[in-house]
């Protein structure tokens, strides 16, 4: 057999995709806290305690292994205001 090539390739990983995750998770979770506080007046003050977030979802559909350059990561955090 002749030809071929010899080369490196960009390749998902299992810390790729938690990297991933972590990221958007955070970013999504820091928006929502953002979006709840613009919603009470400027004299007020909401404590970041006063807030609540949970992930309701969070997926990629690229499998570790995966030959790729990049992926895409998705998350949906749901934010709400406590009782303080």
């Amino acid at each position: 057999m002749t030809g071929g090539y010899t080369g490196k390739v960009k390749k998902v990983t299992e810390d790729d995709i938690q990297g991933a995750k972590d990221i958007v998770v955070q970013k999504a979770t820091s928006d929502a806290q953002k979006e709840l506080k613009g919603q009470i007046s400027s004299d007020s003050v909401m404590p970041d305690n006063a807030i609540s977030t949970s992930i309701t979802s969070a997926s990629t559909q690229t499998k570790s292994g995966t030959i790729a350059e990049n992926f895409t990561y998705e998350a949906t955090v749901k934010g709400q205001r406590n009782s303080v």
